[in-house]
């Protein structure tokens, strides 16, 4: 009866130990005392991750760079937007003091960056879009390198490619970096 007595109340002690563990997975907040310093910011910020494997094919970015190339000949950045880095991505990459004021700086300097591709190029009237060559150089940032909390893949002086009557023009794109296996522009000129 003793023996059994104390499985039970082991067995009680257990469940409401995964109990209480569960609860702070759940609503972390509840499980803090009144007073009592709260947990980090940095406690809430995802592990840095390994590297990704290989580095990433084009996949889907000839679509994305399409709309890139529209935006310089509409002269319109907002028309891009897919293909800059977003934003929430970027808060989780930057281990920096504000990379939020970093982003707003690098996102306004890609729409200026627009209009100046759309001013300088002569033909885009009569432009057509054909492909984007993702450039060689780069390779593999890892957490702690360019301020990174977090690994990523980077593409260094890619060239947007297209026609003006049977003639191939070319403007630089100078740096994307990959998000989930996808690809970004983070800087469109030089920087």
């Amino acid at each position: 009866m003793e023996s059994h007595t104390y499985a039970s109340g082991r067995r009680a002690a257990v469940l409401l130990a995964w109990s209480l563990a569960l609860a702070s997975l759940r609503a972390p907040s509840r499980l803090v005392a009144e007073g009592a310093p709260k947990p980090s910011t940095a406690a809430t910020q995802p592990a840095p991750s390994a590297a990704p494997a290989a580095r990433p094919g084009p996949g889907d970015l000839d679509a994305r760079a399409r709309l890139l190339f529209e935006a310089v000949v509409r002269d319109d950045p907002a028309h891009a937007e897919a293909v800059f880095f977003p934003r929430d991505a970027f808060l989780q990459v930057k281990a920096m003091q504000n990379p939020g004021r970093y982003y707003d700086r690098l996102h306004a300097r890609f729409a200026v960056d627009i209009h100046a591709l759309h001013r300088s190029l002569p033909g885009l009237g009569s432009a057509e879009f054909d492909h984007l060559e993702l450039g060689k150089r780069g390779g593999l940032v890892k957490p702690g390198e360019e301020g990174n909390h977090l690994a990523y893949w980077a593409a260094r002086h890619a060239a947007l490619v297209y026609r003006v009557g049977k003639e191939l023009r070319r403007f630089e794109v100078r740096v994307l970096i990959t998000w989930q296996e996808r690809w970004y522009v983070i800087h469109l000129s030089d920087f």
